[in-house]
């Protein structure tokens, strides 16, 4: 019983060593460095979206917007694979009502893909999240429009570590 706790615990202090939390945003900002344009894939899913102004339509041009802003590229995708890294920043928004329909569940993730190769074996390449920004939360039923924003907040996010990355962009 205790070398299984001790186990546990070795294995918890290796794996809260193995990720700090600074280097890896600091990583993160850096791989950021020259990238020119991403394509932009936005993954709604969940309920009452559309009746909470939560689409396509609503949310695809002002992210664009805040993108181009920066001097980046927005990309088709035939486009982003003839950029190096072939980027691309996904964005998803998902919903999921209570049975009371009182709270709404949500999680917004932000991750910008780019193709990375094995130093082993360059020849093995695929694409891999380089900058990433969760959140998640819940909201009453006459705030989800809120959520709207709090996507743009993390579009903002990127952004600033964009202009971190790229201060002459």
């Amino acid at each position: 019983m205790i070398r299984h706790a001790l186990a546990i615990g070795l294995i918890g202090a290796l794996l809260l060593r193995a990720v700090p939390a600074s280097a890896d945003e600091e990583t993160q900002r850096r791989s950021l460095a020259g990238v020119g344009g991403v394509h932009l894939h936005l993954m709604l899913e969940g309920d009452d979206l559309e009746s909470n102004h939560l689409t396509e339509a609503a949310l695809v041009p002002e992210i664009e917007s805040r993108l181009t802003a920066t001097g980046l590229r927005i990309l088709t995708p035939e486009g982003s694979a003839k950029e190096p890294g072939v980027p691309w920043l996904y964005a998803s928004l998902t919903l999921q009502k209570s049975q009371d329909s009182k709270i709404y569940a949500w999680s917004i993730r932000l991750d910008l893909e780019q193709r990375a190769c094995l130093e082993r074996d360059p020849k093995i390449c695929g694409s891999v999240g380089t900058w990433s920004s969760h959140r998640f939360g819940s909201v009453g039923r006459r705030r989800v429009q809120t959520l709207h924003q709090d996507l743009l907040d993390a579009v903002n996010e990127f952004v600033a570590a964009y202009m971190t990355a790229n201060p002459h962009h």
